[in-house]
C-alpha cells in the first residue's frame, strides 16, 4: 500500500511538472482519418481540448489518405500511385479537396462541441513535385513554406488551426501534399516542442529511438512497412531540424495523448535527437529530487545514505538524466588522480529502470572521462556486479584503487571493486 501511495504521489508531481513545462508551448498533432470514425475519437479530441484549455497551443493536421481513396472510388475518378505517392490529376483535385476538407471539418466539429474555437485555413504554400523519373505527378505537391504570421495570431487568441492536406502555389494552384510531410514542416516552422503522429493502428517498433537509431532500425528491417518508414523518416527529419521530440502513438488507445504528454514512460514510440541531450550537471535546487531518487536504492542496500549537505559539497561532480524538466536518474563522477576516477551514487527512478537510463549515464561518464584524458574508471558495488560486468567492467583487487579511496574502503560493507580501461 505504501509503495502504491508513493507511485501515485510521484505521478501527480509529474503532471504538475509537465503542466508548468508546456504552458505556452506548441504541439503539432497529425490525426489519421480512420480515427475520426473510431469510438475513441470524441475522447481524443476532448483530451486535445483540455490541453488547449491548460495553455498549450494545439495545431492539427488532418490526414485524409483513406478518405481521398473513398471519394475518388465513389466518383470513379482515376486514382493511381507511384509507390506510396498519389498521382493527383487535375480532374481529381476538386474531389481530393472535398475529402481533405471533410476530414478537417470533422475535427473542427468535435472541437466546437468541446467549446474550443477552431478554424480551417490555407496557410500552406506548395509547389508541384513535377516529373520524377519520367512520372508526371501533376497536382501532387511538396510543402514549400507555412505562413506562420497568421498562425501566431490565432494561437495567441486560443484558436486551434486545422490543416487539410492541401497546399496552394502563389498563383492559387492547389496541390495534394503529404500530411506527414506537412506535419513535419509545420512543427519546425512554429518551433513546436512536440510533434505527434496519432496513427490508426499500432506500429511495432521500439519505444525510444535516437535519430541515428532510426536509420539503423530501418536498415536492419527485412520487410519494409511503407507507413512506418514514412513516419520514422519524417520523425528523424523533424528532430534533425530542432524539434525536441516526435511521438508516434496508436490513436485507438483511449487517453493515449495524455499518457504521452504527462508521463515520460509514454505508450508509443518517441524519436529524439541525441541520446546524451538529457544528461547534464545537477542544479542546487534539484538535490532533494536526487535524494528522493536515491532513497529506494539506499533502503535496498545498493547505495550509502548521503545527506543534502554532502551532495551540495559534491555538486560539481553530480550529473542527472532529465527529460522535459523531470529528473529520472543521477550519477557522480569523482576524479582521484590524473588517470583514475570513480563512478559513484548511480541511481535511477524505479519507474524508469527498464528504459536503459543507468546504462546511458554510465556511457556518458565513460565518454566524458575519456575526452578529459582519464585512463581508468572504477566502481564499488555490493549488488550490481553482474550489471557492470555486462557494460565491460572487470573485477579488481582492492589494491588497484587509488590510495585515498583504498584507505577509505569499508571492509564491513564488502563492496566489490570493478574497473574499465578507457
Amino acid at each position: 500500500m505504501k509503495e502504491t501511495f508513493r507511485e501515485k504521489t510521484e505521478s501527480i508531481r509529474e503532471v504538475f511538472l509537465y503542466l508548468k513545462r508546456f504552458q505556452g508551448k506548441s504541439f503539432v498533432i497529425k490525426i489519421d482519418h480512420p480515427l475520426t470514425e473510431a469510438p475513441v475519437f470524441p475522447s481524443l479530441i476532448g483530451d486535445l481540448a483540455e490541453l488547449r484549455n491548460l495553455g498549450i497551443n494545439i495545431l492539427i493536421v488532418a490526414g485524409a489518405r483513406e478518405r481521398i481513396d473513398e471519394v475518388l472510388s465513389r466518383y470513379n475518378i482515376e486514382n493511381s500511385k507511384q509507390g506510396a505517392v498519389r498521382i493527383s490529376t487535375p480532374d481529381a483535385m476538386p474531389f481530393i479537396k472535398m475529402a481533405a476538407f471533410d476530414v478537417a471539418n470533422r475535427i473542427m466539429t468535435v472541437l466546437t462541441a468541446n467549446e474550443i474555437r477552431a478554424v480551417i485555413g490555407n496557410w500552406v504554400r506548395a509547389r508541384t513535385l513535377g516529373v520524377v523519373s519520367g512520372v508526371d505527378f501533376m497536382n501532387t505537391g511538396k510543402v514549400e513554406r507555412i505562413m506562420t504570421e497568421q498562425l501566431d495570431e490565432l494561437t495567441r487568441d486560443g484558436v486551434v488551426p486545422i490543416f487539410p492536406c492541401v497546399g496552394w502555389s502563389s498563383s492559387g494552384e492547389p496541390y495534394n501534399v503529404s500530411s506527414n510531410e506537412l506535419a513535419r514542416v509545420l512543427a519546425h516552422s512554429v518551433n513546436a516542442d512536440k510533434l505527434f503522429f496519432i496513427t490508426k493502428r499500432h506500429l511495432d517498433c521500439p519505444s525510444r529511438m535516437t535519430v541515428d537509431e532510426v536509420d539503423t532500425y530501418l536498415e536492419n528491417r527485412a520487410t519494409l512497412d511503407h507507413e512506418l518508414v514514412d513516419l520514422l523518416s519524417n520523425a528523424r527529419e523533424t528532430c534533425s531540424r530542432g524539434v525536441k521530440r516526435v511521438h508516434i502513438v496508436d490513436g485507438n488507445l483511449d487517453g493515449v495523448i495524455l499518457q504521452e504528454v504527462f508521463s515520460n514512460l509514454g505508450v508509443g514510440t518517441m524519436v529524439y535527437a541525441n541520446q546524451y541531450e538529457q544528461i547534464r550537471r545537477v542544479h542546487n535546487d534539484e538535490i532533494p529530487v536526487v535524494l528522493r531518487i536515491m532513497e529506494p536504492w539506499v533502503q535496498a542496500g545498493h547505495l550509502l545514505r548521503r545527506t543534502h549537505g554532502e551532495l551540495l559539497d559534491e555538486i560539481d561532480s553530480i550529473y542527472v538524466y532529465e527529460v522535459d524538466g523531470a529528473l529520472h536518474g543521477s550519477v557522480c563522477f569523482q576524479p582521484y588522480n590524473e588517470h583514475q576516477a570513480e563512478i559513484a551514487g548511480l541511481a535511477v527512478d524505479e519507474q524508469y529502470v527498464e528504459l536503459g537510463i543507468g546504462g546511458q549515464l554510465v556511457s556518458y561518464i565513460i565518454d566524458m572521462a575519456r575526452a578529459q584524458g582519464f585512463k581508468e574508471l572504477f566502481v564499488l558495488t555490493t549488488q550490481a556486479f553482474d550489471w557492470f560486468r555486462q557494460l565491460g567492467f572487470e573485477q579488481k583487487d582492492i589494491s588497484a584503487l587509488p590510495e585515498k579511496k583504498r584507505l577509505a574502503y569499508d571492509p564491513r560493507r564488502g563492496s566489490r571493486v570493478l574497473s574499465i580501461s578507457i
